[in-house]
C-alpha cells in the first residue's frame, strides 16, 4: 500500500515529530511511505525509510495523493499542524487526533488580532448559538481552556475524514457521538530505547523535572506554589525544560514564592533525556486535559522515573502503582503530601517508576503500525460514501438559502433516500 504521512518532522520541536521518526522503520516494513512536510529541513533518518516530499497547502499534487491512503496528524499547535489540516479539508484521509480538545488550534488559525469573527462563526456552525456565545466571552488562552471542556472543537478537524484515530478511551468517548466515520482507539506507540536509569543517591536535594510545551494547563504555577509553601523546600530543586507560555509571569511567581535558588528554567533542550535521567521525580500535571495520551509520560516511564500526574482524562485511568495522582480539588495539598513523602523516603518510590516502565509493553510500535494500516485500508473503502455525504451537505446548505426549515427537512429526507448506500 502507498501511504502518505502528513506530520511535523524533526527538527520541529514537538513530540509528534519525534513520534513520526520513531514509527518510520515500522511503517516502511508494511507500506511504501511518503513523508510530506511544509518544512524547509527534516531529519535525514527519515529518508532511509521512505521518500520525503515538500508541499504547501495551495500546491499539492492531488493525483499522487489519490494513489494510496493519506494519514493526517492533528495536534493543538497551529504552527505545526495548520498546513496538514488544510490539506485534510481538501483530500479525505485518516485523521489521527493527538489532542481532542482543539480550541487553541482553531483559535490560532481562525482568529485575527482584533477580529475573532471567523472563530465565532466556526463555533456557531458546530455548537449553535451556545457555542457562539461561549466564543465571545474572551480572547486569551485561559478562556480557551475553560471553553474547551464543554466545547472541545475537534469536529472541524474530522469532518472530511475517512477514519479517525484517537489514543485514549476518554478521547474515544468524547469523539464517538459526533464522528462522521469509523473511529479507532489505539494506545499511543512508544519504542522503549533507554537503558534502565542508575539508582541515584538518596540524599537531598532531590531533583524534580517538568518538560514539554508548557501551557497553563500543565499546572506549573500550582507546583511552584506547593513547593514555595513547603517548610522543607530546600530538599528540592526543580528543572523546567521546555517553552513557557509566559516566561515573565513564571519568573514573577518564582520570586513571589521565594524559589530563586530552587528553580531553573532551561528552555527547550535537545538533550532532554539527559535531564530526565538526572531527575529523581517527574511532574506531569494536566488540567484541563486536552484529551491526549501523554508521550511525555511514556518517556518518563522509559527512564523508570516515578511521576506525579493529575487524576483527569487518560491520566485518571493509570494504575495507582505506576503513578502518583493528585486531584484537581485538592491539587496543592496533594502535591505537598507527595513531595514530603518523597523527601522522607525516596527509595520507596522506585517501584512506581519500575511498574510504569513495565506498562510500555502496551505501547509496542509494531503492533500499533499493524493496527493503523489495517484500519487505514478499511477506511479507504469509505471514500465513495464520503463523496455522497459531501454532496448532501452542499445540498443542505444551498437549500437553507431559499427554503423554510420544514421544507428543508422534507427535501433532505427525500435526498437522503436517493443517495446510494455503499458498503
Amino acid at each position: 500500500m502507498k501511504l502518505h504521512w502528513f506530520s511535523p518532522l524533526p527538527p520541529a520541536r514537538t513530540g509528534i515529530a519525534e513520534y513520526s521518526v520513531m514509527l518510520a522503520p515500522w511503517l516502511s516494513q508494511v507500506a511504501d511511505v511518503t513523508f510530506w512536510t511544509d518544512q524547509k529541513s527534516w531529519d535525514p533518518r527519515l529518508e532511509a525509510h521512505g521518500t520525503v516530499r515538500r508541499y504547501s497547502p495551495d500546491q499539492v499534487p492531488w493525483e499522487d495523493l489519490n494513489q494510496g491512503v493519506s494519514v493526517f496528524h492533528i495536534g493543538n499547535n497551529p504552527n505545526f499542524h495548520q498546513s496538514i489540516w488544510r490539506v485534510s479539508q481538501a483530500h479525505a484521509g485518516v485523521v489521527v487526533l493527538h489532542d481532542v480538545r482543539l480550541q487553541d488550534f482553531f483559535w490560532g488559525i481562525l482568529a485575527r488580532p482584533g477580529d475573532a469573527g471567523e472563530y465565532v462563526r466556526c463555533m456557531e456552525r458546530v455548537y449553535g448559538r451556545a457555542g457562539a456565545s461561549a466564543a465571545g466571552l474572551g480572547d486569551a488562552s485561559p478562556h480557551l481552556e475553560t471553553v474547551a471542556l464543554p466545547y472541545p472543537l475537534f469536529e472541524p478537524a474530522i469532518e472530511n475524514a475517512l477514519g479517525v484515530v484517537v489514543h485514549t478511551a476518554t478521547g474515544r468517548d468524547l469523539v464517538d457521538p459526533r464522528c462522521p466515520c469509523a473511529l479507532a482507539c489505539m494506545p499511543l506507540a512508544y519504542d522503549p530505547t533507554q537503558a534502565r536509569r542508575p539508582v541515584k543517591a538518596s540524599g537531598p536535594p532531590h531533583e524534580l523535572v517538568v518538560f514539554g510545551f508548557i501551557n497553563p494547563n500543565r499546572r506549573l504555577i500550582s507546583l511552584l506554589r506547593a513547593l514555595g509553601e513547603m517548610p522543607d523546600k530546600d530538599a528540592f530543586r526543580l528543572r523546567v525544560c521546555g517553552r513557557l507560555w509566559d516566561e515573565a509571569h513564571v519568573r514573577a511567581k518564582i520570586r513571589e514564592y521565594g524559589l530563586e535558588r530552587h528553580v531553573t528554567l532551561q528552555g527547550y533542550m535537545t538533550a532532554l533525556d539527559e535531564a530526565i535521567a538526572r531527575a529523581d521525580l517527574a511532574i506531569n500535571l494536566r488540567f484541563p486535559s486536552m484529551g491526549e495520551a501523554s508521550g511525555s509520560q511514556l518517556r518518563i516511564w522509559d527512564h523508570a522515573l516515578p511521576s506525579i500526574v493529575t487524576r483527569t482524562g487518560w491520566y485518571a485511568g493509570l494504575p495507582g502503582d505506576a503513578v502518583l495522582h493528585v486531584d484537581v480539588e485538592t491539587e496543592i495539598d496533594d502535591l505537598k503530601k507527595h513531595l514530603s513523602a518523597f523527601a522522607s523516603d525516596p527509595a520507596a518510590f522506585r517501584a512506581i517508576g519500575e511498574r510504569g516502565r513495565d506498562l510500555l509493553a502496551l505501547h509496542e510500535p509494531g503492533q500499533y503500525v499493524r493496527n493503523l494500516m489495517k484500519f487505514a485500508s478499511q477506511a479507504a473503502t469509505f471514500r465513495p460514501t464520503r463523496g455522497w455525504l459531501k454532496t448532501g451537505q452542499r445540498v443542505g446548505l444551498d437549500m437553507r438559502c431559499w427554503a423554510s426549515a420544514m421544507a428543508v427537512d422534507s427535501l433532505a429526507s427525500a435526498a437522503a433516500s436517493a443517495i446510494p448506500k455503499v458498503s
